[in-house]
């Protein structure tokens, strides 16, 4: 698919396509907006020898030293660590469910990393310095080689970490596009008419007879012919409800009489001929290698044949008869095109619906008097 086409495609799904990006990018602001904002104050410790058990040769003291680092940040995590801090800081029990402490060894280091969540900002800062204080103190206790030395405290953080308000608005706008998108293609695809049910729509469900996208696709087709072979054809319109004649009457017996005229056209046509219900009761008959003067004969003699016989009989036992009314233009050659002929076509049958018995009009008699 073209980009031109697939853009011309969303474009008409707007409809779909709006109201989906909004739905998705309006819930994830809500969503976004109602979760509660945490910050994270951090701070590091270096873990290093302190000259105790200086017995290790050098190697043992670095296996040592890697090994050690990360207990000390399992120990930062400890119960007894925390309650030190709850008690040095003074927090309730509220406080203490606010803080999510994470510790853990730096790869490749010996750096221990203190970082809390809270939606404190300054609960989350003193919290942090309350760990590591409680860390350094608890190993300095210990019989160890290696102790543990702050190189920076933490500060109190000016921004939240969670939620990340320009994270999740990008990822919202990605995926209210790609799905608006998807869905936009999606029903385009499912609109759009496959071979089997351009099948369906060959035939006018009501009357049985050719339908009107079939015909104009018909007429296209003949007039592409008569332009490339120098030939013609002329199509008539005829108006079967002529003066509401079939006004009044019930629509099953609207569409039984409209039946009966259709069969009835088909029978008085020429194999090469085609006809098919175009509106309500109007037929529109395609005659190939078919001049105006032979068009305007076949269908004045077709229209008195669906004069003649009683369509059926009305609510009031009245048989029911039709006075039709055609409009006749014929392709000669001209540059036209087929919706060029049928509008001509309907001019002509206006003109003939002035008559009250319907007459047959072609449209070079109407534009010769200047109608």
């Amino acid at each position: 698919m073209e980009i031109r086409s697939l853009l011309r495609t969303m474009a008409g799904k707007w409809w779909l396509i709006v109201p989906t990006f909004l739905m998705v990018v309006g819930s994830a602001t809500v969503w976004t907006v109602s979760q509660p904002r945490l910050y994270e104050a951090d701070s590091r410790l270096f873990v290093e020898p302190s000259g105790v058990g200086d017995t290790l040769d050098p190697y043992s003291l670095l296996l040592r030293q890697s090994e050690l680092s990360e207990t000390y940040a399992q120990i930062a995590t400890s119960p007894p660590i925390r309650r030190g801090a709850y008690e040095l800081l003074g927090l309730n029990a509220q406080q203490q469910d606010d803080v999510r402490l994470d510790s853990h060894l730096i790869p490749g280091t010996t750096l221990l990393s203190l970082a809390t969540r809270s939606s404190d900002p300054g609960l989350a800062r003193d919290y942090t310095n309350a760990i590591a204080t409680g860390l350094v103190e608890f190993i300095a206790d210990l019989d160890t080689p290696f102790s543990v030395v702050p190189l920076y405290e933490a500060g109190t953080p000016s921004t939240p970490v969670s939620p990340n308000v320009p994270l999740n608005m990008t990822i919202a706008v990605a995926l209210g596009l790609g799905l608006s998108l998807g869905l936009g293609l999606v029903a385009e695809l499912l609109s759009t008419r496959r071979p089997a049910s351009a099948r369906l729509e060959l035939l006018d469900e009501e009357t049985s007879a050719y339908s009107g996208p079939y015909f104009r696709v018909r007429l296209r087709q003949e007039v592409s012919r008569a332009k490339r072979t120098g030939g013609g054809v002329a199509i008539a319109l005829v108006n079967a409800n002529h003066r509401g004649t079939l006004d009044g009457h019930t629509p099953r017996t609207r569409i039984d009489a409209l039946r009966q005229l259709a069969g009835l056209i088909d029978v008085h046509l020429r194999p090469e001929d085609l006809s098919a219900r175009i509106d309500d009761a109007v037929f529109a008959i395609m005659l190939p290698d078919t001049t105006e003067a032979d068009a305007i004969g076949m269908v004045d003699g077709l229209r008195a044949r669906m004069a003649m016989p009683a369509l059926g009989v009305g609510e009031n036992g009245e048989p029911i008869r039709v006075q039709p009314a055609a409009g006749v233009v014929a392709y000669g050659g001209e540059s036209l095109t087929d919706d060029d002929l049928m509008e001509r076509a309907r001019r002509a049958l206006q003109d003939a619906e002035r008559v009250p018995i319907g007459k047959t009009q072609s449209f070079s008699q109407l534009s010769q008097s200047g109608a």
